[in-house]
């Protein structure tokens, strides 16, 4: 039984490693139960998701899936260092090591986030009753400064990490040893983009095209563009495309009416677009109120992230453009008006190390078993070769 010092228990407490198998029914069920207690908090759209995505239904199917006859086990213990910029980030990180079938440790980050203390909350509430006593005895949460003695020692008895976080932030938790056969699942910084086709933009009756703001509104606005998933470069493809833009952004500043741009998020976006107006070789820039800036780049810049309604768009004539230009670190590609099949027929043609998810405008945000290019639930389990 593993009892830490020094840390703050959000839920659960000592913990004891138990292997099970992955998508056991106590898991299920548990999570079952926990979907039902989220849905009512309609106020926090993520906890919903979270919730919706959890609920039974969406697990068996993912367990359909997953089955692949071979037969599997937990790993062991998984410690989960989970990142300070999307707030519900844990909560899936967790789910994804008790489907595996591990005992879990989830660090959650010191910055408060009321989502955090409602999750664990309900969580706590569930590891009352009897016929969740072991997952309460496998599961902790917990929270801690950024103490290197605690993290080397959790790290020293764990089977696997799972780290979200930034490059540096990664490279520093690595230097902690994991066991020796341990197995690591590490989400470090990406970026991601949009390809929007002007000729289904224009094509759009208002109703639609309201719809189409919506969702890419969900996709950029909800973190305000801190989620690796959203997307930061906008790719306009097809014709007319001036007309195209300046209808889908004034429609997007209808739909970020509803967003929380505090007076702080509006001069830090206005910095940020002056300072790269002066760095890059901006050719245009264009504002649309406070909720939408969008500037311009001469040539495609990797490096330039948006925050709080600042986006970077580029005109193609050929999606092998957009090829041409990714590297590995971008991860998601949201499109709308384009065939996915082309989009992905113009990536293997170029041999991209980056490109993970291409999913349609609205699911970027959409979290899954599979995430930046890994089988999660698959690689913190391991295999009982049978013959």
């Amino acid at each position: 039984m593993i009892h830490l010092n020094n840390v703050k228990y959000m839920a659960g407490g000592a913990v004891t490693v138990s292997p099970a198998l992955p998508y056991n029914d106590t898991a299920v069920e548990f999570l079952e139960y926990l979907s039902k207690s989220l849905m009512k908090y309609r106020e926090y759209p993520d906890i919903v998701s979270f919730g919706f995505y959890i609920r039974k239904a969406n697990i068996l199917k993912l367990k359909e899936s997953f089955e692949d006859k071979r037969y599997r086990i937990g790993r062991g213990l998984i410690f989960h260092i989970a990142p300070s910029n999307v707030p519900i980030n844990f909560a899936y990180s967790f789910i994804f090591g008790l489907l595996s079938g591990n005992s879990n440790i989830v660090k959650i980050s010191s910055k408060e986030y009321e989502q955090v203390n409602i999750v664990c909350s309900e969580i706590n509430k569930l590891f009352q009753e009897e016929k969740f006593k072991h997952i309460k005895e496998t599961n902790a949460f917990i929270r801690y400064s950024n103490i290197d003695e605690i993290t080397s020692y959790i790290s020293s008895i764990s089977d696997g990490r799972v780290i979200w976080g930034g490059d540096k932030s990664i490279n520093h938790i690595r230097s902690f040893p994991i066991k020796i056969r341990g197995v690591e699942v590490v989400f470090a910084d990406r970026y991601s983009v949009c390809i929007l086709s002007s000729d289904a933009v224009l094509n759009l009756s208002s109703s639609d095209l309201q719809k189409l703001s919506d969702k890419f509104y969900n996709d950029t606005y909800l973190f305000d563009q801190n989620a690796c998933s959203s997307p930061q470069s906008i790719f306009w493809y097809g014709k007319n495309i001036e007309e195209a833009k300046n209808i889908f952004w004034s429609s997007v500043k209808h739909s970020a009416a509803k967003y929380d741009l505090a007076p702080i998020k509006v001069v830090d976006k206005y910095t940020d677009m002056l300072t790269n107006i002066i760095k890059y070789d901006i050719k245009k820039a264009e504002i649309y109120g406070n909720e939408v800036y969008c500037l311009e780049p001469e040539e495609y810049q990797e490096n330039l992230n948006g925050r709080f309604g600042l986006f970077y768009e580029y005109s193609v004539e050929e999606l092998n453009e957009i090829a041409d230009n990714i590297r590995d670190k971008c991860q998601t590609i949201t499109y709308f008006g384009v065939d996915k099949n082309e989009i992905i027929s113009s990536l293997t043609a170029k041999n991209i190390l980056g490109v993970d998810r291409v999913v349609p405008v609205g699911m970027a945000l959409d979290m899954n078993v599979i995430w930046d290019g890994y089988d999660i639930v698959k690689e913190l389990s391991r295999v009982i070769d049978i013959i």
